[in-house]
């Protein structure tokens, strides 16, 4: 019995002594694949490449430029990405997520990206740099040509208009003819004197103009004359604006002389061989000769002269006039009588002693031909009478040509043969359709009417059964 107590005891020592070690190598199992688990967890995380420090291993490949640009995407704030490249997201001022459609790229093609942005920031910078030495050339070449251009220049020509709102399209018209034909050495300084029913919008389609066709040597400036002449006589097809040029004086106290025309007007050559016409001793006008007949006018007011000029076109001596206190003088005269041929009556009156003959050539009436251009002269007084050389010249090669009386070449029952001449520039004019609108025509009949014009060289010439007009 003792012996079977002491085979148990040494049979549960035993058990107890195998428990221990099976518990030992179940630890021991336990501990070494934690080890192994930490070891290779620590060896990926060693192996993990780093984009920064990759960059700065590798910033010998790197230009200055393309590392500030890198150091500021990574100085980004969480959730902004660059205008570049959409697929950078910053998630942290130290690491760069690249995102793909999937969200899967691997270690590896974060760094090609970062290697592809930087590249292409190189390149760019390359281009950039190519375009803006490329632009300044340019525009070395450019201000090299307006700075010659400028040296070239010669003649500072002022020149005045005034209109209504109702001569808006032909001042468009004048302006497109004028600055076509301007000579190289010619800088216009324009002044418009513009009445209160002028809109806005059609100022800007006379700066509009001057721009395109003045080629930066002309410019313009607009003066508002409000209610001025308000009670001078008016009639159908003159309105008190004609009679803003009588304030010319006073409104440019720095411009000693200046060239003046009406808007039914168009030009055909640069206007520095007019604007240097000399004035005689104490000549406030000079404008060409118009019709003998309104020489009766002019006796009914009580003036006796032998000359009476035509203010559509004039060149005006303003010194003078301010010298000699001339524009009250015809204020005065204004307010004070009818004026059947209004301020050009009102000119001839005060000033029938100081007016100029200016030659035919410089501006010429739209005569339908030249036994009317004859007739015309013929019935002037014997000293003031054009020779015919003037007279040539002023039909076959004008300098401007003027359209006076009831009918305009922009109407319908206009007739004569030179309104070709007027829708010739009108269509050279950027306001072209509006001006077709405004008139009720259309494209095909000015087509049709321009086939009796044609350019040889510089001339214009109109094809007639009777005559050829040419004008250069």
């Amino acid at each position: 019995m003792d012996m079977i107590k002491v085979k148990f005891k040494e049979q549960e020592k035993s058990n107890i002594i195998n428990t221990k070690l099976k518990n030992n190598s179940k630890f021991k199992k336990f501990f070494i694949i934690l080890f192994l688990l930490i070891t290779i967890i620590l060896f990926n995380v060693k192996q993990k490449p780093n984009i920064i420090n990759y960059s700065k291993k590798n910033n010998n490949l790197l230009n200055n430029n393309s590392i500030e640009q890198t150091s500021n995407i990574l100085n980004m704030t969480k959730t902004e990405k660059t205008d570049n490249n959409p697929n950078i997201k910053i998630t942290d001022k130290n690491n760069i997520e690249l995102e793909n459609e999937d969200n899967t790229l691997n270690n590896n093609t974060k760094m090609k990206s970062t290697d592809d942005i930087i590249e292409i920031k190189k390149k760019e910078n390359k281009r950039n740099t190519k375009i803006k030495i490329n632009v300044k050339k340019k525009n070395n070449i450019t201000n090299n040509k307006k700075i010659n251009q400028q040296k070239n220049l010669t003649n500072y020509i002022h020149l005045a208009l005034n209109i209504d709102n109702k001569y808006v399209y032909p001042c468009l018209v004048y302006l497109t003819s004028l600055l076509s034909n301007r000579a190289n050495s010619t800088f216009y300084i324009i002044h418009i004197l513009i009445g209160d029913s002028v809109k806005n919008s059609s100022l800007y389609k006379f700066k509009s103009t001057i721009e395109v066709f003045g080629n930066n040597f002309s410019n313009v400036s607009f003066y508002n004359m409000g209610d001025q002449f308000k009670g001078a006589t008016s009639g159908r097809y003159i309105s008190t604006a004609a009679y803003y040029r009588i304030s010319l004086p006073s409104l440019l106290p720095d411009v000693d002389k200046i060239i003046y025309t009406d808007s039914d007007v168009i030009n055909f050559k640069d206007l520095s061989e007019m604007y240097n016409i000399e004035f005689k001793n104490n000549m406030y006008y000079c404008g060409p000769l118009d019709f003998i007949g309104h020489l009766d006018e002019l006796r009914r007011l009580g003036v006796y002269t032998d000359k009476y000029i035509n203010t559509g076109i004039l060149l005006i001596n303003l010194k003078a006039l301010r010298n000699n206190s001339i524009e009250q003088k015809i204020r005065n005269f204004v307010s004070s009588h009818f004026l059947n041929h209004h301020e050009q009556t009102a000119i001839n009156a005060v000033c029938y002693n100081n007016t100029q003959v200016l030659s035919y050539k410089y501006a010429s009436f739209v005569f339908d031909s030249y036994d009317e251009l004859l007739q015309f002269n013929n019935k002037q007084n014997e000293k003031y009478k054009y020779i015919d050389n003037e007279l040539n010249e002023s039909f076959y090669n004008p300098t401007l040509i003027h359209f006076p009386g009831y009918t305009k070449p922009w109407e319908r029952k206009c007739t004569n043969i030179k309104r070709v001449f007027w829708w010739y520039y009108a269509k050279k004019s950027i306001y072209y359709q509006e001006i077709l609108n405004n008139y009720g025509f259309n494209n095909e009949e000015i087509e049709q009417l321009l086939k009796n014009i044609r350019e040889d060289g510089h001339s214009l010439k109109i094809n007639d059964s009777n005559n050829m007009t040419m004008i250069l």
